[in-house]
């Protein structure tokens, strides 16, 4: 008898699961994804090179334990808040970092992302790139 009830209670588990999972995905609702170039150089000069690129995030040319910083500014012209989630990936993920990653931004507010790129003595010397995707989602 009890081999008979343990099929039909473990496809209501995985119902259930199904279920909840379905659940809590549908309130989150992904409205738009950016996505932005950064590139920095490591090099073992002793001088600092900048870009003034307004299409990417470029940190120029960086000797060891020398930071750069950059900024970019986040809106939306929705007429309520949204989620943002900031993913960075690539071979600059590791030196590079961002103030904030995850926040609500609402309707008319724009907000300041600052980025810093570090190298360490031990980097290996060569141009760095990454993806900086930005996601705004919708809470239901």
């Amino acid at each position: 008898m009890k081999k008979k009830l343990i099929i039909p209670i473990i496809i209501a588990i995985g119902l259930l699961t199904v279920a909840a999972v379905t659940l809590f995905y549908s309130f989150y609702i992904v409205e738009e994804v950016q996505v932005i170039d950064a590139t920095a150089r490591f090099t073992n000069a002793t001088y600092l090179g900048f870009n003034v690129n307004i299409d990417k995030l470029s940190f120029g040319s960086l000797p060891a334990d020398s930071p750069a910083y950059r900024n970019f500014f986040v809106s939306h012209s929705k007429s309520y808040p949204l989620h943002v989630k900031i993913k960075v990936e690539g071979n600059l993920t590791p030196y590079l970092l961002l103030s904030d990653k995850d926040f609500i931004l609402y309707p008319n507010v724009t907000e300041k992302v600052g980025g810093t790129v570090l190298f360490p003595k031990y980097a290996e010397i060569g141009n760095y790139t990454a993806k900086i995707t930005i996601q705004f989602s919708k809470n239901i």
